[in-house]
């Protein structure tokens, strides 16, 4: 797929791209995603 624009994909398309459900990851999918990508956060802007 090239450039994705989310706000076009409907929920299922969403899910898959993602690779994931509308139910709650797995602890051990938690797991490697972390390890993989690093935890959820936002950086914080310079001041």
């Amino acid at each position: 797929m090239g450039k994705l624009n989310w706000y076009q994909l409907g929920a299922k398309e969403a899910f898959e791209e993602l690779q994931t459900s509308e139910h709650r990851l797995s602890g051990e999918e938690v797991e490697k995603r972390l390890k993989q990508y690093g935890p959820n956060t936002l950086a914080e802007e310079e001041k």
